[in-house]
């Protein structure tokens, strides 16, 4: 996985994924997004995360799997 604390890593991660995002979604900092990507082996990761940062199980399984695509 990249190296989700480098600020320019983040940025372009973010970048790249605004264009995959609804636009109605609810928005999410860097932090936030390196927080759920960095999280995704913890236990009760999914259920966690969704409820902390307001967001649907399957928002955050996008986000997974869209940091796992950028890295191969």
């Amino acid at each position: 996985m990249a190296e989700v604390n480098n600020p320019e890593t983040m940025q372009s991660l973010c970048k790249k994924f605004e264009a995959i995002l609804r636009s109605g979604a609810t928005q999410l900092s860097p932090e936030a997004i390196s927080d759920i990507i960095t999280a995704k082996d913890s236990a009760n990761a999914l259920r966690n995360l969704a409820k902390k940062y307001n967001v649907s199980y399957e928002r955050i399984r996008e986000i997974w799997e869209f940091a796992i695509a950028i890295n191969n």
